[in-house]
């Protein structure tokens, strides 16, 4: 058993072999009851493993051990022949036998590794929060510019408030948005007038994200951008007070929004993130008119945004 370990130690320290690749495609192997599906293959004459990369990083930390040690020891020569699933090997006797065999290695290997402490070396590295998955909501506050005609006293300034989102990939990093956010903004214009206006939206649209840097086993290599196109619909009120008058009024704006969010993962599934949005939003008060010009938005926005979200 040592003579094998030793063996195995040296083949993995040769830097032209094995060779590790991953794969987005579903991995299936002709057997002789048909097609069996699998998380990787390995291939003797290339001497290289394949590995289906969402499923890889979707499994804990001693699957991934078990499946990199089977797969790397259909590589290792045994008697001057590589071991197959499908034979009968030792004890192992079975169709299915050498299957069994490479499983109980890859089973005591993952046992001896917890005693010795080494999966629990890289606890911290297997823990952060991983980039690929499917279903994502968020929590973000926002500082919005105003989009006032800014020549009217009645104008109010740019807003701040909370936006929260959920996010659905349903094909590779082609995804599905829906959002929400709501904020205020208020001031006192002549002394004693006071002005506010409230905001609420809504978004539907795509998303889809980038990973600029390719080792998912790395802090940068989970970091990602998402890329929002979406069609978002405003509703506002303002409100302008000068006791004892008090008038109110309403708008709306549907319109194209596009916003670019760069993710920082932290661990068990949560993330950073920080980005800008550009909205297309145009209304008008009717019901408030004033010298000094129109009360009405006629100018596009640039929202900035940081907060949390959770992926899984």
């Amino acid at each position: 058993m040592g003579q094998k370990a030793d063996e195995v130690l040296a083949f993995l320290a040769n830097k032209e072999s094995p060779n590790f690749t991953w794969t987005h495609d579903n991995i299936e192997i002709q057997e002789t009851q048909g097609l069996r599906a699998a998380d990787a293959v390995a291939n003797s004459t290339l001497q290289q493993v394949t590995i289906n990369q969402k499923r890889f990083l979707q499994m804990k930390p001693y699957e991934r051990l078990f499946v990199l040690t089977h797969e790397i020891m259909h590589l290792m020569p045994h008697e001057k022949k590589t071991i197959v699933d499908e034979q009968a090997i030792g004890p192992f006797s079975g169709r299915d036998g050498g299957r069994q065999l490479l499983n109980s290695i890859a089973a005591a290997t993952v046992v001896l590794s917890s005693a010795a402490g080494i999966t629990q070396k890289y606890e911290k590295t297997l823990s952060r929060s991983q980039g690929h998955k499917d279903f994502w909501f968020s929590l973000a506050a926002y500082s919005l510019s105003s989009a006032q005609n800014q020549n009217s006293t009645f104008s109010v300034g740019g807003m701040t408030g909370a936006q929260v989102g959920f996010r659905y990939f349903f094909w590779k990093d082609l995804g599905l948005i829906l959002d929400f956010r709501s904020g205020k903004t208020s001031k006192t214009a002549l002394e004693t007038i006071s002005l506010s206006e409230t905001q609420s939206s809504y978004g539907v649209g795509f998303a889809y994200r980038f990973f600029p840097f390719k080792d998912p086993l790395t802090y940068m290599g989970q970091s990602h951008l998402v890329v929002d196109a979406k069609v978002d619909t405003l509703n506002t009120n303002y409100t302008l007070i000068e006791e004892p008058l008090r008038l109110e009024d309403t708008g709306t704006s549907s319109a194209f929004a596009a916003a670019c969010n760069y993710y920082m993962p932290i661990r068990r599934g949560f993330w950073y993130s920080a980005g800008f949005s550009y909205l297309l939003h145009h209304y008008k008060y009717s019901k408030i008119t004033s010298s000094s010009g129109s009360l009405e938005a006629n100018q596009n926005q640039i929202m900035f945004n940081t907060g949390v979200s959770y992926g899984f």
